[in-house]
Protein backbone atom coordinates (compact mmCIF):
# COMPACT_ATOMS: atom_id res chain seq x y z
CA UNK A 1 0.00 0.00 0.00
CA UNK A 2 1.45 3.25 -0.96
CA UNK A 3 1.16 6.07 1.17
CA UNK A 4 0.61 9.81 -0.55
CA UNK A 5 1.75 13.08 1.12
CA UNK A 6 1.89 17.23 -0.30
CA UNK A 7 5.01 19.33 0.32
CA UNK A 8 4.33 23.35 0.65
CA UNK A 9 6.62 25.23 -1.13
CA UNK A 10 7.44 28.47 0.37
CA UNK A 11 6.71 31.60 -1.61
CA UNK A 12 7.88 35.39 -1.18
CA UNK A 13 5.65 38.38 -2.19
CA UNK A 14 5.97 40.26 -5.32
CA UNK A 15 6.28 43.74 -4.80
CA UNK A 16 6.50 46.65 -7.23
CA UNK A 17 8.92 48.74 -7.47
CA UNK A 18 7.10 51.64 -8.45
CA UNK A 19 4.07 51.83 -6.33
CA UNK A 20 5.51 49.25 -3.40
CA UNK A 21 2.34 47.45 -4.17
CA UNK A 22 1.95 43.50 -4.16
CA UNK A 23 0.54 41.56 -6.10
CA UNK A 24 1.98 41.51 -9.13
CA UNK A 25 1.03 39.68 -12.27
CA UNK A 26 3.30 37.90 -14.48
CA UNK A 27 5.64 36.60 -15.58
CA UNK A 28 5.17 36.83 -19.30
CA UNK A 29 7.07 35.32 -22.01
CA UNK A 30 9.85 37.29 -21.77
CA UNK A 31 9.81 37.21 -17.96
CA UNK A 32 8.03 40.28 -17.01
CA UNK A 33 5.97 40.95 -14.37
CA UNK A 34 2.83 44.03 -14.59
CA UNK A 35 1.60 45.99 -11.37
CA UNK A 36 -1.93 45.67 -10.97
CA UNK A 37 -2.12 49.03 -8.98
CA UNK A 38 0.16 51.41 -11.30
CA UNK A 39 0.83 49.05 -14.56
CA UNK A 40 4.20 49.43 -14.10
CA UNK A 41 6.12 46.39 -16.25
CA UNK A 42 9.74 44.93 -14.15
CA UNK A 43 11.52 42.28 -13.67
CA UNK A 44 11.73 40.79 -10.24
CA UNK A 45 15.49 40.82 -9.37
CA UNK A 46 17.54 37.73 -7.43
CA UNK A 47 17.31 38.58 -3.48
CA UNK A 48 20.59 39.54 -2.87
CA UNK A 49 23.54 37.45 -1.40
CA UNK A 50 23.72 37.82 2.76
CA UNK A 51 27.22 39.01 4.03
CA UNK A 52 29.37 36.77 5.48
CA UNK A 53 28.71 37.66 9.16
CA UNK A 54 25.33 37.70 8.62
CA UNK A 55 25.29 34.41 6.74
CA UNK A 56 27.88 33.14 9.29
CA UNK A 57 25.39 33.80 12.46
CA UNK A 58 22.29 32.19 10.72
CA UNK A 59 25.01 29.22 9.79
CA UNK A 60 25.25 29.30 13.70
CA UNK A 61 21.96 29.62 14.88
CA UNK A 62 20.89 26.63 12.25
CA UNK A 63 23.55 24.96 14.13
CA UNK A 64 22.59 24.97 17.61
CA UNK A 65 18.49 24.36 16.27
CA UNK A 66 19.95 21.22 15.47
CA UNK A 67 21.95 20.63 18.15
CA UNK A 68 18.97 21.46 20.13
CA UNK A 69 16.68 19.23 18.39
CA UNK A 70 19.29 16.55 18.45
CA UNK A 71 19.19 16.41 22.24
CA UNK A 72 15.44 16.55 22.42
CA UNK A 73 15.64 13.34 20.14
CA UNK A 74 17.92 11.32 22.65
CA UNK A 75 16.81 12.51 25.42
CA UNK A 76 13.35 11.16 24.48
CA UNK A 77 15.51 7.85 23.02
CA UNK A 78 17.10 6.85 26.63
CA UNK A 79 13.73 7.71 28.38
CA UNK A 80 12.25 5.31 26.13
CA UNK A 81 15.17 2.95 26.34
CA UNK A 82 15.01 3.46 30.03
CA UNK A 83 11.33 2.66 30.23
CA UNK A 84 11.90 -0.67 28.65
CA UNK A 85 14.93 -1.45 31.14
CA UNK A 86 12.52 -1.06 34.22
CA UNK A 87 10.27 -2.81 32.55
CA UNK A 88 11.63 -5.48 31.48
CA UNK A 89 13.67 -5.99 34.98
CA UNK A 90 10.51 -6.19 36.13
CA UNK A 91 9.14 -8.37 34.58
CA UNK A 92 12.36 -10.86 35.07
CA UNK A 93 12.19 -10.45 38.76
CA UNK A 94 8.22 -11.37 38.36
CA UNK A 95 9.00 -14.37 36.44
CA UNK A 96 11.89 -15.36 38.59
CA UNK A 97 9.96 -15.18 41.70
CA UNK A 98 6.99 -17.21 39.54
CA UNK A 99 9.33 -20.21 38.44
CA UNK A 100 11.09 -22.24 40.79
CA UNK A 101 15.16 -21.95 41.19
CA UNK A 102 17.61 -24.14 39.52
CA UNK A 103 18.99 -27.23 41.16
CA UNK A 104 22.43 -25.40 41.12
CA UNK A 105 21.24 -22.33 42.88
CA UNK A 106 18.48 -23.14 45.13
CA UNK A 107 18.80 -21.95 48.66
CA UNK A 108 19.35 -24.61 51.51
CA UNK A 109 16.30 -25.83 52.56
CA UNK A 110 15.29 -23.68 56.07
CA UNK A 111 14.99 -25.38 59.38
CA UNK A 112 12.31 -27.32 61.17
CA UNK A 113 10.32 -24.46 62.82
CA UNK A 114 10.95 -25.08 66.97
CA UNK A 115 8.32 -27.07 68.85
CA UNK A 116 6.02 -24.38 70.18
CA UNK A 117 4.59 -26.88 72.56
CA UNK A 118 8.42 -27.20 73.95
CA UNK A 119 9.10 -24.19 74.22
CA UNK A 120 5.68 -22.98 75.82
CA UNK A 121 5.99 -21.35 78.91
CA UNK A 122 5.49 -24.31 81.88
CA UNK A 123 2.34 -23.65 83.87
CA UNK A 124 2.44 -22.31 87.60
CA UNK A 125 1.39 -25.67 90.09
CA UNK A 126 1.15 -25.66 93.46
CA UNK A 127 -0.41 -28.98 96.07
CA UNK A 128 -1.90 -28.36 99.33
CA UNK A 129 -2.21 -30.66 102.46
CA UNK A 130 -4.68 -30.20 104.71
CA UNK A 131 -3.99 -30.62 108.39
CA UNK A 132 -6.84 -29.30 110.67
CA UNK A 133 -9.60 -27.63 111.52
CA UNK A 134 -9.47 -24.53 114.25
CA UNK A 135 -12.58 -23.42 115.75
CA UNK A 136 -13.78 -19.49 115.13
CA UNK A 137 -16.30 -17.30 116.25
CA UNK A 138 -19.59 -19.30 116.94
CA UNK A 139 -20.41 -21.61 113.49
CA UNK A 140 -17.35 -19.99 111.67
CA UNK A 141 -13.69 -22.23 111.87
CA UNK A 142 -10.59 -21.95 110.06
CA UNK A 143 -8.78 -24.88 107.56
CA UNK A 144 -5.10 -24.87 108.10
CA UNK A 145 -2.66 -26.91 106.14
CA UNK A 146 0.70 -26.38 104.32
CA UNK A 147 0.74 -25.29 100.03
CA UNK A 148 4.00 -26.51 98.27
CA UNK A 149 5.22 -24.84 95.35
CA UNK A 150 5.34 -27.91 93.15
CA UNK A 151 6.87 -25.81 89.69
CA UNK A 152 10.56 -25.71 88.79
CA UNK A 153 10.40 -22.02 89.64
CA UNK A 154 9.07 -19.05 91.60
CA UNK A 155 5.66 -18.30 92.57
CA UNK A 156 3.65 -15.97 94.22
CA UNK A 157 1.47 -16.56 97.29
CA UNK A 158 -0.80 -19.20 96.04
CA UNK A 159 -4.39 -19.32 96.45
CA UNK A 160 -6.06 -22.18 98.82
CA UNK A 161 -10.10 -22.87 97.91
CA UNK A 162 -11.77 -24.61 100.38
CA UNK A 163 -14.74 -26.16 98.63
CA UNK A 164 -18.17 -26.92 100.74
CA UNK A 165 -20.39 -29.86 99.09
CA UNK A 166 -23.89 -31.36 101.14
CA UNK A 167 -24.39 -35.42 101.16
CA UNK A 168 -25.57 -35.08 97.48
CA UNK A 169 -22.60 -33.93 96.20
CA UNK A 170 -24.00 -30.42 95.45
CA UNK A 171 -21.50 -27.42 96.17
CA UNK A 172 -23.27 -24.96 98.85
CA UNK A 173 -19.91 -22.83 99.25
CA UNK A 174 -16.80 -21.43 98.90
CA UNK A 175 -13.90 -19.99 101.04
CA UNK A 176 -10.77 -18.57 100.25
CA UNK A 177 -7.48 -18.27 101.60
CA UNK A 178 -3.42 -17.87 100.74
CA UNK A 179 0.05 -18.83 101.28
CA UNK A 180 1.36 -17.11 104.86
CA UNK A 181 5.10 -16.49 102.58
CA UNK A 182 5.06 -13.62 100.06
CA UNK A 183 7.42 -15.55 97.54
CA UNK A 184 7.77 -19.84 97.51
CA UNK A 185 10.91 -21.30 96.14
CA UNK A 186 10.63 -24.15 94.00
CA UNK A 187 9.68 -27.46 96.33
CA UNK A 188 8.92 -24.50 99.04
CA UNK A 189 6.33 -24.85 101.49
CA UNK A 190 4.21 -22.79 103.45
CA UNK A 191 1.46 -22.68 106.16
CA UNK A 192 -2.01 -21.34 104.60
CA UNK A 193 -4.96 -20.64 107.19
CA UNK A 194 -8.83 -20.28 105.48
CA UNK A 195 -11.17 -18.89 107.43
CA UNK A 196 -14.72 -20.27 106.74
CA UNK A 197 -17.60 -17.44 107.93
CA UNK A 198 -20.42 -18.62 108.88
CA UNK A 199 -20.73 -21.86 107.12
CA UNK A 200 -23.94 -23.47 105.46
CA UNK A 201 -24.72 -27.32 105.95
CA UNK A 202 -22.08 -29.75 104.38
CA UNK A 203 -20.70 -32.53 104.83
CA UNK A 204 -17.62 -32.29 103.19
CA UNK A 205 -14.40 -30.07 102.51
CA UNK A 206 -12.53 -30.09 99.36
CA UNK A 207 -9.21 -28.01 98.55
CA UNK A 208 -8.16 -26.26 95.24
CA UNK A 209 -4.93 -24.06 94.53
CA UNK A 210 -4.27 -21.74 92.10
CA UNK A 211 -0.22 -20.77 91.93
CA UNK A 212 0.95 -17.54 89.84
CA UNK A 213 4.66 -17.51 88.27
CA UNK A 214 6.60 -14.88 90.28
CA UNK A 215 6.75 -11.30 88.48
CA UNK A 216 8.15 -9.49 91.14
CA UNK A 217 10.64 -10.50 93.98
CA UNK A 218 11.14 -8.48 97.09
CA UNK A 219 14.69 -7.37 98.30
CA UNK A 220 14.89 -9.54 101.75
CA UNK A 221 17.40 -8.47 104.19
CA UNK A 222 19.97 -11.15 105.22
CA UNK A 223 20.91 -12.06 109.41
CA UNK A 224 17.50 -11.31 110.64
CA UNK A 225 17.27 -13.95 113.69
CA UNK A 226 14.40 -14.50 115.74
CA UNK A 227 14.68 -15.13 119.71
CA UNK A 228 11.37 -15.97 121.14
CA UNK A 229 10.10 -16.15 124.99
CA UNK A 230 8.61 -19.09 126.57
CA UNK A 231 5.04 -19.39 125.39
CA UNK A 232 2.84 -18.78 127.80
CA UNK A 233 -0.99 -20.03 128.33
CA UNK A 234 -3.05 -16.76 127.92
CA UNK A 235 -5.72 -15.80 130.42
CA UNK A 236 -8.72 -16.14 128.55
CA UNK A 237 -9.83 -18.27 125.48
CA UNK A 238 -9.52 -22.05 125.16
CA UNK A 239 -5.93 -23.25 123.72
CA UNK A 240 -4.56 -20.02 123.35
CA UNK A 241 -1.12 -18.86 123.73
CA UNK A 242 1.00 -15.89 124.70
CA UNK A 243 4.19 -16.18 122.67
CA UNK A 244 6.87 -12.76 122.35
CA UNK A 245 10.75 -12.57 121.79
CA UNK A 246 13.13 -10.15 120.13
CA UNK A 247 14.50 -9.94 115.98
CA UNK A 248 18.30 -9.54 116.04
CA UNK A 249 19.21 -7.75 113.11
CA UNK A 250 22.88 -9.32 112.62
CA UNK A 251 23.34 -7.97 109.01
CA UNK A 252 25.05 -5.06 107.75
CA UNK A 253 21.32 -3.94 105.88
CA UNK A 254 18.66 -1.44 107.82
CA UNK A 255 15.12 -3.70 107.58
CA UNK A 256 11.71 -2.57 107.07
CA UNK A 257 8.10 -4.38 108.23
CA UNK A 258 10.10 -7.09 109.63
CA UNK A 259 7.46 -9.91 110.20
CA UNK A 260 7.49 -12.76 112.67
CA UNK A 261 5.62 -16.16 111.46
CA UNK A 262 4.46 -18.19 114.52
CA UNK A 263 3.54 -22.21 114.00
CA UNK A 264 1.82 -24.21 116.98
CA UNK A 265 2.68 -28.13 115.74
CA UNK A 266 0.99 -31.01 117.77
CA UNK A 267 3.15 -33.98 118.47
CA UNK A 268 2.80 -35.50 114.78
CA UNK A 269 4.24 -32.21 113.20
CA UNK A 270 0.65 -30.93 112.02
CA UNK A 271 -0.06 -27.50 111.66
CA UNK A 272 -2.40 -26.71 114.52
CA UNK A 273 -2.24 -22.91 114.87
CA UNK A 274 -1.02 -20.21 112.83
CA UNK A 275 -0.41 -16.36 113.84
CA UNK A 276 2.04 -13.53 113.11
CA UNK A 277 3.07 -10.52 114.65
CA UNK A 278 5.51 -7.13 113.38
CA UNK A 279 8.33 -5.71 115.01
CA UNK A 280 8.41 -2.42 117.35
CA UNK A 281 9.74 0.26 115.36
CA UNK A 282 9.66 1.39 111.52
CA UNK A 283 12.96 0.54 110.83
CA UNK A 284 15.85 -2.26 112.61
CA UNK A 285 18.86 -1.27 112.49
CA UNK A 286 22.53 -3.29 111.86
CA UNK A 287 23.35 -4.62 114.97
CA UNK A 288 20.30 -4.01 116.85
CA UNK A 289 16.72 -5.53 118.15
CA UNK A 290 13.40 -5.29 118.56
CA UNK A 291 10.67 -6.91 120.35
CA UNK A 292 7.54 -9.01 118.94
CA UNK A 293 4.52 -10.55 120.70
CA UNK A 294 1.15 -11.22 119.85
CA UNK A 295 -1.49 -14.52 120.78
CA UNK A 296 -2.03 -17.58 118.71
CA UNK A 297 -5.10 -20.05 118.81
CA UNK A 298 -4.05 -23.52 118.65
CA UNK A 299 -6.98 -26.02 118.06
CA UNK A 300 -5.50 -29.20 120.06
CA UNK A 301 -2.53 -30.18 122.29
CA UNK A 302 0.89 -27.81 121.23
CA UNK A 303 4.35 -29.80 121.38
CA UNK A 304 6.23 -26.84 119.90
CA UNK A 305 6.52 -23.82 118.50
CA UNK A 306 8.21 -22.66 115.21
CA UNK A 307 9.38 -19.41 114.49
CA UNK A 308 10.19 -17.47 110.94
CA UNK A 309 11.47 -13.99 110.00
CA UNK A 310 11.51 -11.52 106.64
CA UNK A 311 12.65 -8.24 106.61
CA UNK A 312 12.53 -5.49 103.46
CA UNK A 313 14.99 -3.49 102.52
CA UNK A 314 13.64 0.27 103.42
CA UNK A 315 12.98 2.30 100.06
Amino acid sequence: MSESYSRRVPTQAIVCPSCAASGATGPDSHGEYRCAYCGTRFHRLAPPEPAPAQAQAQAQAQAQLGSRMLGVGLLVVVVLVGAGVTIGLRSESEDSAATPASSSSRAEPSRTAPNRTATAEQPATASFEFHTLEPGYRSSFYALGIVTNTSTFTIDKPKVTAVLFNAQGDEVGTSSGYGARNKLEPGQRSPVKILIKDPPDHDSIRYETVARRSTWTPDLVAGLRVEASEPKPASFGNHRWEVSGKVHNDGAQRAKFVNIEIQALDADGKLIGLGSSYADGEVLEPNSDARWSTSVTAAGSVDRFEYAVTGRLPN
